[in-house]
Protein backbone atom coordinates (compact mmCIF):
# COMPACT_ATOMS: atom_id res chain seq x y z
CA UNK A 1 0.00 0.00 0.00
CA UNK A 2 1.11 3.20 -0.90
CA UNK A 3 1.03 6.04 1.61
CA UNK A 4 0.13 9.09 -0.47
CA UNK A 5 -3.28 10.21 -1.61
CA UNK A 6 -2.55 11.63 -4.70
CA UNK A 7 0.76 12.66 -6.82
CA UNK A 8 3.39 14.60 -5.06
CA UNK A 9 5.91 17.48 -6.67
CA UNK A 10 8.95 17.00 -8.26
CA UNK A 11 11.61 18.53 -5.94
CA UNK A 12 14.65 18.64 -7.86
CA UNK A 13 14.75 21.02 -10.95
CA UNK A 14 16.51 20.62 -14.10
CA UNK A 15 19.76 22.72 -12.22
CA UNK A 16 19.97 19.43 -9.68
CA UNK A 17 20.83 17.12 -12.20
CA UNK A 18 23.52 19.07 -14.58
CA UNK A 19 25.31 21.53 -12.62
CA UNK A 20 28.69 21.11 -11.28
CA UNK A 21 27.79 23.47 -8.55
CA UNK A 22 25.26 21.51 -7.55
CA UNK A 23 27.27 18.29 -8.06
CA UNK A 24 29.77 19.84 -5.83
CA UNK A 25 27.73 20.25 -2.85
CA UNK A 26 26.13 16.69 -3.02
CA UNK A 27 30.10 15.53 -2.88
CA UNK A 28 30.53 17.70 -0.06
CA UNK A 29 27.24 16.98 2.13
CA UNK A 30 26.41 14.11 0.72
CA UNK A 31 29.18 11.53 -0.20
CA UNK A 32 32.04 12.56 1.79
CA UNK A 33 31.06 11.52 5.24
CA UNK A 34 29.10 8.56 3.24
CA UNK A 35 30.70 4.78 3.14
CA UNK A 36 31.47 3.47 -0.47
CA UNK A 37 31.15 -0.29 -1.66
CA UNK A 38 34.79 -1.23 -2.66
CA UNK A 39 34.19 -5.09 -3.16
CA UNK A 40 34.39 -8.29 -1.70
CA UNK A 41 36.88 -10.45 0.48
CA UNK A 42 36.49 -13.04 -2.47
CA UNK A 43 38.01 -10.91 -4.75
CA UNK A 44 41.21 -10.42 -2.67
CA UNK A 45 41.46 -14.04 -0.85
CA UNK A 46 45.18 -14.52 -0.88
CA UNK A 47 47.30 -12.77 1.82
CA UNK A 48 49.06 -9.82 -0.89
CA UNK A 49 46.00 -9.67 -3.23
CA UNK A 50 44.65 -6.31 -3.69
CA UNK A 51 41.82 -4.39 -5.20
CA UNK A 52 42.31 -0.86 -6.31
CA UNK A 53 39.33 1.39 -7.37
CA UNK A 54 38.42 4.93 -8.05
CA UNK A 55 36.02 6.36 -5.29
CA UNK A 56 35.01 10.46 -6.12
CA UNK A 57 37.83 10.33 -8.39
CA UNK A 58 40.21 9.31 -5.67
CA UNK A 59 42.18 6.30 -6.10
CA UNK A 60 42.05 3.65 -3.45
CA UNK A 61 43.50 0.62 -2.82
CA UNK A 62 42.61 -1.99 -0.68
CA UNK A 63 45.14 -4.74 0.32
CA UNK A 64 44.60 -8.33 2.05
CA UNK A 65 47.45 -8.75 4.64
CA UNK A 66 47.21 -11.65 6.97
CA UNK A 67 43.47 -11.74 6.37
CA UNK A 68 42.86 -8.16 7.38
CA UNK A 69 41.98 -5.95 4.69
CA UNK A 70 44.19 -2.22 4.93
CA UNK A 71 42.77 0.67 2.74
CA UNK A 72 45.17 3.58 1.75
CA UNK A 73 45.67 6.07 -1.08
CA UNK A 74 46.62 4.84 -3.82
CA UNK A 75 48.95 7.49 -4.77
CA UNK A 76 52.74 7.57 -3.92
CA UNK A 77 53.77 10.40 -1.77
CA UNK A 78 57.10 10.64 -4.06
CA UNK A 79 56.01 11.87 -7.11
CA UNK A 80 52.25 11.37 -6.72
CA UNK A 81 52.13 8.38 -9.14
CA UNK A 82 49.26 5.77 -8.46
CA UNK A 83 51.09 3.30 -6.99
CA UNK A 84 49.61 0.50 -9.69
CA UNK A 85 47.17 0.64 -12.25
CA UNK A 86 45.92 -2.38 -12.32
CA UNK A 87 41.94 -3.21 -10.61
CA UNK A 88 43.18 -6.03 -9.08
CA UNK A 89 46.26 -8.37 -8.48
CA UNK A 90 49.42 -9.66 -5.73
CA UNK A 91 51.14 -7.57 -4.26
CA UNK A 92 52.83 -9.97 -1.90
CA UNK A 93 54.34 -8.19 1.68
CA UNK A 94 54.36 -5.33 0.06
CA UNK A 95 53.15 -2.38 -2.16
CA UNK A 96 55.45 -1.24 -4.69
CA UNK A 97 55.12 2.09 -6.65
CA UNK A 98 54.93 1.51 -10.50
CA UNK A 99 57.57 5.12 -11.65
CA UNK A 100 60.12 4.97 -9.04
CA UNK A 101 59.76 1.53 -7.37
CA UNK A 102 59.41 3.11 -3.43
CA UNK A 103 58.12 0.18 -1.77
CA UNK A 104 55.64 0.49 1.35
CA UNK A 105 54.62 -2.01 4.57
CA UNK A 106 51.29 -3.46 5.74
CA UNK A 107 51.13 -0.22 8.01
CA UNK A 108 52.09 2.16 5.04
CA UNK A 109 55.35 2.91 5.96
CA UNK A 110 58.22 3.01 3.59
CA UNK A 111 60.14 -0.22 3.31
CA UNK A 112 62.52 0.39 0.82
CA UNK A 113 63.58 3.77 -1.26
CA UNK A 114 65.79 3.04 -4.02
CA UNK A 115 68.97 5.61 -3.69
CA UNK A 116 67.90 6.38 -0.17
CA UNK A 117 70.71 8.28 0.16
CA UNK A 118 69.44 11.42 -1.67
CA UNK A 119 66.88 12.09 0.08
CA UNK A 120 68.42 12.34 3.21
CA UNK A 121 67.29 14.26 5.46
CA UNK A 122 64.08 12.26 5.65
CA UNK A 123 61.99 11.26 8.98
CA UNK A 124 61.08 8.14 9.46
CA UNK A 125 57.38 8.06 8.58
CA UNK A 126 57.55 11.21 7.03
CA UNK A 127 56.46 9.72 3.30
CA UNK A 128 54.26 6.61 4.25
CA UNK A 129 50.66 5.73 2.17
CA UNK A 130 47.74 8.06 3.49
CA UNK A 131 45.40 5.19 5.44
CA UNK A 132 42.06 5.26 4.86
CA UNK A 133 39.16 3.91 6.68
CA UNK A 134 38.12 0.52 5.90
CA UNK A 135 35.58 -1.86 7.30
CA UNK A 136 33.96 -4.96 6.07
CA UNK A 137 30.68 -6.22 7.30
CA UNK A 138 28.64 -9.13 5.92
CA UNK A 139 30.71 -10.39 2.86
CA UNK A 140 30.98 -6.65 1.56
CA UNK A 141 34.05 -4.45 2.13
CA UNK A 142 33.25 -0.47 2.22
CA UNK A 143 35.82 2.52 2.41
CA UNK A 144 35.24 6.13 3.64
CA UNK A 145 37.09 8.81 2.52
CA UNK A 146 36.16 10.65 5.79
CA UNK A 147 38.40 10.06 8.77
CA UNK A 148 36.12 11.81 11.56
CA UNK A 149 32.77 9.84 10.11
CA UNK A 150 31.06 6.99 12.24
CA UNK A 151 31.35 3.82 11.80
CA UNK A 152 29.82 1.71 9.36
CA UNK A 153 27.50 -0.19 11.14
CA UNK A 154 26.21 2.90 12.91
CA UNK A 155 26.35 4.53 9.42
CA UNK A 156 24.19 1.82 8.01
CA UNK A 157 22.11 1.36 11.03
CA UNK A 158 19.82 -1.42 10.99
CA UNK A 159 20.46 -2.64 7.08
CA UNK A 160 23.83 -3.42 8.75
CA UNK A 161 21.87 -6.78 9.91
CA UNK A 162 20.34 -7.21 6.88
CA UNK A 163 24.07 -7.56 5.04
CA UNK A 164 25.52 -10.08 7.68
CA UNK A 165 22.58 -12.24 7.77
CA UNK A 166 22.29 -12.89 4.05
CA UNK A 167 25.22 -12.90 3.37
CA UNK A 168 26.04 -15.34 5.93
CA UNK A 169 28.10 -19.25 6.21
CA UNK A 170 26.43 -20.79 3.14
CA UNK A 171 25.74 -17.15 0.99
CA UNK A 172 28.54 -17.45 -2.25
CA UNK A 173 29.77 -14.44 -3.94
CA UNK A 174 28.78 -15.22 -7.80
CA UNK A 175 28.44 -12.13 -9.78
CA UNK A 176 30.37 -8.79 -9.96
CA UNK A 177 29.84 -5.45 -12.34
CA UNK A 178 31.38 -2.20 -12.20
CA UNK A 179 30.60 0.26 -15.25
CA UNK A 180 29.42 3.60 -16.40
CA UNK A 181 25.76 4.84 -17.32
CA UNK A 182 26.00 8.27 -19.01
CA UNK A 183 23.24 10.02 -16.45
CA UNK A 184 22.98 11.84 -13.42
CA UNK A 185 23.52 9.45 -10.45
CA UNK A 186 20.31 10.86 -8.84
CA UNK A 187 18.84 9.08 -12.33
CA UNK A 188 20.20 5.82 -11.73
CA UNK A 189 18.89 6.07 -7.96
CA UNK A 190 15.37 7.40 -8.60
CA UNK A 191 14.73 4.55 -11.13
CA UNK A 192 15.03 1.99 -8.33
CA UNK A 193 12.90 3.45 -6.70
CA UNK A 194 9.69 3.25 -8.75
CA UNK A 195 7.98 -0.02 -10.54
CA UNK A 196 5.97 2.53 -12.74
CA UNK A 197 8.42 1.85 -15.61
CA UNK A 198 8.80 -1.86 -15.02
CA UNK A 199 5.88 -2.79 -17.54
CA UNK A 200 7.55 -0.89 -20.32
CA UNK A 201 11.15 -1.20 -19.92
CA UNK A 202 11.36 -4.55 -18.27
CA UNK A 203 8.39 -6.34 -19.49
CA UNK A 204 10.16 -9.14 -21.24
CA UNK A 205 11.64 -9.58 -17.75
CA UNK A 206 9.18 -8.77 -15.24
CA UNK A 207 6.12 -8.09 -17.16
CA UNK A 208 3.72 -6.00 -15.06
CA UNK A 209 4.04 -3.46 -12.38
CA UNK A 210 3.17 -5.26 -9.34
CA UNK A 211 0.12 -4.28 -7.50
CA UNK A 212 -0.25 -1.78 -5.15
CA UNK A 213 -1.94 -3.74 -2.22
CA UNK A 214 0.67 -5.99 -2.74
CA UNK A 215 3.85 -2.98 -2.08
CA UNK A 216 4.90 -2.04 1.23
CA UNK A 217 7.11 0.65 2.27
CA UNK A 218 8.14 3.14 5.11
CA UNK A 219 10.44 5.52 5.67
CA UNK A 220 13.32 6.35 7.98
CA UNK A 221 15.71 9.36 8.81
CA UNK A 222 18.68 8.16 6.09
CA UNK A 223 16.95 5.24 4.84
CA UNK A 224 14.25 3.32 3.29
CA UNK A 225 12.53 0.14 2.67
CA UNK A 226 10.47 -1.59 0.26
CA UNK A 227 8.67 -4.98 -0.67
CA UNK A 228 6.60 -6.80 -2.47
CA UNK A 229 5.24 -10.18 -3.21
CA UNK A 230 3.73 -11.88 -6.34
CA UNK A 231 2.24 -15.09 -7.03
CA UNK A 232 4.68 -16.64 -9.96
CA UNK A 233 3.10 -18.56 -12.65
CA UNK A 234 4.54 -20.64 -14.79
CA UNK A 235 3.55 -20.71 -18.30
CA UNK A 236 6.49 -21.75 -20.67
CA UNK A 237 8.34 -25.11 -20.58
CA UNK A 238 11.12 -23.10 -19.65
CA UNK A 239 9.73 -21.46 -16.91
CA UNK A 240 7.88 -24.69 -15.15
CA UNK A 241 11.22 -26.31 -15.25
CA UNK A 242 12.76 -23.54 -13.78
CA UNK A 243 9.61 -23.51 -11.04
CA UNK A 244 10.28 -26.95 -10.61
CA UNK A 245 14.68 -26.47 -9.10
CA UNK A 246 13.37 -23.22 -6.90
CA UNK A 247 11.28 -25.84 -5.02
CA UNK A 248 13.68 -27.87 -5.22
CA UNK A 249 15.82 -25.21 -3.42
CA UNK A 250 12.94 -24.14 -1.22
CA UNK A 251 12.32 -21.22 -2.56
CA UNK A 252 8.27 -22.16 -3.01
CA UNK A 253 6.24 -20.22 -5.62
CA UNK A 254 5.84 -16.96 -4.37
CA UNK A 255 8.46 -14.23 -5.59
CA UNK A 256 9.41 -11.78 -2.89
CA UNK A 257 11.54 -8.43 -3.34
CA UNK A 258 13.20 -6.72 -0.80
CA UNK A 259 14.55 -3.00 -1.15
CA UNK A 260 16.63 -1.01 0.91
CA UNK A 261 18.22 2.21 0.39
CA UNK A 262 20.79 4.07 2.37
CA UNK A 263 20.97 7.82 1.20
CA UNK A 264 22.26 8.91 -0.76
CA UNK A 265 23.73 5.73 -2.89
CA UNK A 266 23.55 2.37 -1.07
CA UNK A 267 21.22 0.11 -2.36
CA UNK A 268 20.85 -3.69 -0.78
CA UNK A 269 17.97 -6.11 -2.55
CA UNK A 270 16.66 -9.37 -1.68
CA UNK A 271 15.31 -11.46 -4.52
CA UNK A 272 14.76 -15.16 -3.49
CA UNK A 273 18.31 -16.63 -2.53
CA UNK A 274 20.08 -13.67 -3.82
CA UNK A 275 21.01 -10.45 -2.46
CA UNK A 276 22.25 -7.30 -4.32
CA UNK A 277 24.29 -4.73 -3.12
CA UNK A 278 24.79 -1.76 -5.35
CA UNK A 279 26.49 1.79 -5.09
CA UNK A 280 26.10 4.66 -7.15
CA UNK A 281 28.81 7.76 -7.49
CA UNK A 282 29.08 11.11 -9.66
CA UNK A 283 31.87 11.05 -12.44
CA UNK A 284 30.02 14.83 -13.65
CA UNK A 285 26.94 16.14 -13.57
CA UNK A 286 25.73 14.08 -16.77
CA UNK A 287 27.53 11.06 -15.20
CA UNK A 288 27.90 8.22 -13.02
CA UNK A 289 29.64 4.97 -12.18
CA UNK A 290 28.20 1.80 -10.75
CA UNK A 291 29.33 -1.10 -8.59
CA UNK A 292 27.03 -4.25 -8.25
CA UNK A 293 27.98 -7.33 -6.02
CA UNK A 294 26.04 -9.62 -5.41
CA UNK A 295 25.65 -13.16 -3.15
CA UNK A 296 23.89 -16.68 -3.58
CA UNK A 297 22.42 -18.36 -0.50
CA UNK A 298 20.87 -21.97 -1.50
CA UNK A 299 21.81 -23.57 2.16
CA UNK A 300 25.42 -26.26 2.05
CA UNK A 301 26.38 -27.36 -1.38
CA UNK A 302 27.41 -30.61 0.27
CA UNK A 303 26.44 -32.86 -2.37
CA UNK A 304 26.90 -32.93 -6.16
CA UNK A 305 22.91 -32.43 -6.63
CA UNK A 306 23.09 -29.45 -4.15
CA UNK A 307 26.55 -28.15 -6.32
CA UNK A 308 24.42 -28.50 -9.50
CA UNK A 309 21.34 -26.74 -8.41
CA UNK A 310 23.82 -24.07 -6.97
CA UNK A 311 25.40 -23.48 -9.88
CA UNK A 312 22.30 -23.33 -11.90
CA UNK A 313 20.82 -20.77 -9.85
CA UNK A 314 23.95 -18.91 -10.04
CA UNK A 315 24.25 -18.60 -13.77
CA UNK A 316 20.04 -17.82 -14.02
CA UNK A 317 20.55 -14.99 -11.77
CA UNK A 318 23.46 -13.41 -13.31
CA UNK A 319 21.81 -13.26 -16.09
CA UNK A 320 18.79 -12.14 -14.90
CA UNK A 321 20.69 -9.06 -13.28
CA UNK A 322 22.79 -8.02 -16.05
CA UNK A 323 19.92 -8.68 -18.03
CA UNK A 324 18.05 -6.08 -15.83
CA UNK A 325 20.67 -3.69 -15.37
CA UNK A 326 21.04 -3.28 -19.44
CA UNK A 327 17.51 -2.56 -20.10
CA UNK A 328 17.60 0.62 -17.72
CA UNK A 329 20.87 1.33 -18.98
CA UNK A 330 19.58 2.00 -22.22
CA UNK A 331 16.97 4.42 -21.07
CA UNK A 332 18.29 6.08 -18.00
CA UNK A 333 20.68 8.03 -21.10
CA UNK A 334 17.49 9.35 -22.63
CA UNK A 335 16.25 11.12 -19.36
CA UNK A 336 19.66 12.86 -18.91
CA UNK A 337 19.18 14.33 -22.25
CA UNK A 338 15.91 15.18 -21.49
CA UNK A 339 17.02 16.99 -18.41
CA UNK A 340 20.24 18.82 -19.90
CA UNK A 341 17.42 20.41 -22.54
CA UNK A 342 17.36 24.03 -22.74
CA UNK A 343 13.70 23.90 -23.54
CA UNK A 344 11.72 22.13 -21.05
CA UNK A 345 8.62 20.63 -21.08
CA UNK A 346 5.00 21.58 -19.66
CA UNK A 347 4.78 20.81 -16.25
CA UNK A 348 8.43 20.39 -14.94
CA UNK A 349 7.83 17.11 -13.93
CA UNK A 350 5.24 15.12 -11.31
CA UNK A 351 5.52 11.98 -8.93
CA UNK A 352 2.56 9.79 -8.80
CA UNK A 353 1.63 7.78 -5.93
CA UNK A 354 3.54 4.52 -7.09
CA UNK A 355 6.74 6.81 -7.58
CA UNK A 356 6.47 8.35 -4.12
CA UNK A 357 10.22 6.96 -3.16
CA UNK A 358 11.20 9.30 -5.27
CA UNK A 359 9.79 12.08 -3.18
CA UNK A 360 11.32 11.11 -0.63
CA UNK A 361 14.40 10.72 -1.69
CA UNK A 362 14.59 13.79 -3.53
CA UNK A 363 13.75 15.75 0.19
CA UNK A 364 16.72 14.03 1.73
CA UNK A 365 19.03 15.49 -0.78
CA UNK A 366 17.21 18.99 -0.59
CA UNK A 367 17.79 18.52 3.43
CA UNK A 368 21.46 17.95 3.32
CA UNK A 369 22.64 20.42 0.14
CA UNK A 370 20.40 23.33 0.65
CA UNK A 371 17.64 23.22 2.97
CA UNK A 372 17.87 26.97 3.48
CA UNK A 373 17.22 27.63 -0.48
CA UNK A 374 14.32 25.59 -1.14
CA UNK A 375 11.24 25.38 1.30
CA UNK A 376 10.40 21.55 1.42
CA UNK A 377 6.52 20.69 1.03
CA UNK A 378 5.60 17.56 3.23
CA UNK A 379 4.21 14.56 2.03
CA UNK A 380 0.89 13.14 3.00
CA UNK A 381 0.59 10.67 5.76
CA UNK A 382 4.70 10.59 6.24
CA UNK A 383 5.53 8.98 9.32
CA UNK A 384 9.14 7.23 9.49
CA UNK A 385 9.16 3.74 10.52
CA UNK A 386 11.28 2.66 13.73
CA UNK A 387 13.29 0.11 12.46
CA UNK A 388 12.71 -1.79 8.91
CA UNK A 389 11.71 -5.60 8.71
CA UNK A 390 14.21 -7.90 9.51
CA UNK A 391 16.14 -9.70 6.87
CA UNK A 392 14.81 -12.73 5.53
CA UNK A 393 16.14 -16.26 5.54
CA UNK A 394 18.42 -16.96 2.76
Amino acid sequence: MFLSESHLPQLLSQDAYCSDEFQAREIEYLFQPAWHLIGTPGELPADGDFIARDILATPVIAWNRGGQIRAFLNICPHRFAKLCNNSCGHAGDRLVCQYHGWEFSEDGNTKRIPDARSFRPLRSGELGLRPLRCETIGGYVFVNLNETAESLRDWLGPIADVLETRTGEHASFCFARDWEIAANWKVTVENSLESYHVSMVHRDTFGQSPDADVCFHEFGDHWHWFETITPYEPTSLKARVRCRVKAFLGQGELGRYRQWLRHPNLEIVEAGPITVVTSVLPISPGRCSRRLRMFCNIGPRNSITRRIAGALTDRFYRRLIDRVQNEDGSVLPAVQQGLASPLQPLGGGLISIREERLFHFQRAILNAVQPQIVPLPDAPSDVPAESPPPAAAA
